[in-house]
């Protein structure tokens, strides 16, 4: 593990402690290393707060440090509580959300696999609200789009853009999920349908069926719910985490690292096979690396000395913390950095301008052109962005 003075040296004595939580968490120190470490740094408790809530930690921060004799400040812990609250029940209308689709989908015959969000805290966490979570996010099958949308049109919610069904053809082979909204009284609830896990922009190549080929009924509460395989999870958390999001949060890490610390044997031959064939080693390898480094779980890796993983870890410790933005610098940046290969990189090159010239849902909502007209897209999608970014 690097060590906490050193974090707090390098970078700042806040993200430092925010380590330091995850690791008396995760069990991999001890609650008397925080009460010393609290001690003996000055800690500007507002700036914590900002980097807390910026990796997505709160109910994490707030189980470890509420259960700890030393001395935090009051108007922190008490603002903490209340969002941690917050947090809390707005997971449990989620877990309640999730299973009702989850059966009314069912219903109509499409078989669908809810992941990431609630279940994942309870798979990690062994409880629903220790996890900070956004979206209601379920993997269906491409070809039952038209039934999983009217479920949730059904059901109140309302697509993100403007949607065409007489597009849907080409939207479904071009996109890779829909997020849907629905304002209620006491929270805004973000749905999101994945027909693939992540956008091929990315080009990250994996065989979708296999996951449903692979899941598996699970009881959640008093309800059956399909859920992905554990290699299944371990595969399509190192793409979300490390792909989509490029571990630039400390929560992407302390997914994985959960993760492993509860079941070691996930990363075996079988799955690193896999990792291979998709592209993810490196990425996979980066991800593991800040599991031991900064949580102390698993083993060290020779990627470790390597200027990838150091711009990494130096963004993932640096605050502000890198933008979410899938197109600014930083991100295609890390994008690339994390590729196993030149030629993986060459790909991903051709994969973002190919979407570039791609028409997408946001085109068609700033230009409704008829269906026979579909092809001026192509033409018109340059002046398109313009227009939408004015």
């Amino acid at each position: 593990m690097i060590s906490i003075d050193h974090i707090a040296k390098t970078y700042s004595p806040e993200i430092a402690l925010l380590v330091l939580v995850c690791r008396v968490e995760q069990k991999t120190n001890a609650n008397e290393s925080l009460t010393t470490y609290i001690a003996k740094n000055p800690i500007d408790w507002k700036l914590f707060a900002n980097i807390v809530a910026a990796h997505q930690l709160r109910p994490v921060v707030y189980k470890v440090l509420s259960e700890l004799a030393a001395d935090v400040d009051a108007g922190f812990m008490s603002k903490l509580r209340i969002e941690s609250l917050r947090i809390a029940s707005g997971n449990l209308v989620k877990l309640d959300v999730l299973t009702k689709l989850h059966t009314a989908l069912n219903e109509y015959g499409v078989v669908n696999i809810p992941y990431k969000g609630v279940l994942l805290s309870h798979l990690i966490y062994h409880d629903f609200v220790s996890r900070e979570t956004a979206d209601i996010d379920f993997l269906i099958n491409p070809n039952d789009f038209s039934l999983a949308n009217q479920v949730l049109l059904d059901n109140g919610y309302n697509p993100q853009y403007f949607f065409r069904p007489d597009l849907e053809k080409r939207f479904v082979e071009v996109e890779s999920e829909m997020l849907f909204l629905k304002d209620t009284h006491n929270i805004p609830l973000k749905v999101e349908i994945h027909w693939d896990v992540t956008h091929r922009m990315m080009n990250v190549p994996i065989d979708f069926r296999q996951l449903f080929d692979n899941s598996e009924i699970n009881q959640v509460l008093d309800k059956q719910v399909r859920m992905l395989a554990a290699e299944d999870l371990l595969v399509v958390l190192l793409i979300h985490h490390g792909v989509n999001d490029v571990w630039r949060s400390l929560r992407h890490v302390v997914d994985l690292a959960a993760l492993l610390n509860n079941d070691a044997s996930l990363l075996n031959p079988e799955v690193e096979e896999r990792l291979r064939q998709t592209g993810l080693l490196k990425t996979s390898a980066i991800g593991t690396q800040l599991c031991y480094d900064l949580f102390g779980v698993g083993a060290t890796s020779p990627i470790s000395q390597t200027n990838s993983y150091r711009s990494v870890l130096h963004n993932l410790l640096t605050f502000p913390a890198l933008k979410k933005q899938k197109l600014s610098v930083e991100n295609i940046r890390q994008q690339f950095l994390l590729r196993d290969n030149f030629k993986d990189q060459l790909l991903l090159a051709f994969s973002y301008a190919r979407a570039a010239f791609t028409p997408n849902l946001r085109d068609v909502e700033t230009l409704a052109l008829p269906r026979r007209l579909y092809f001026l897209y192509y033409l018109l999608k340059p002046f398109l962005l313009f227009a939408r970014r004015r």
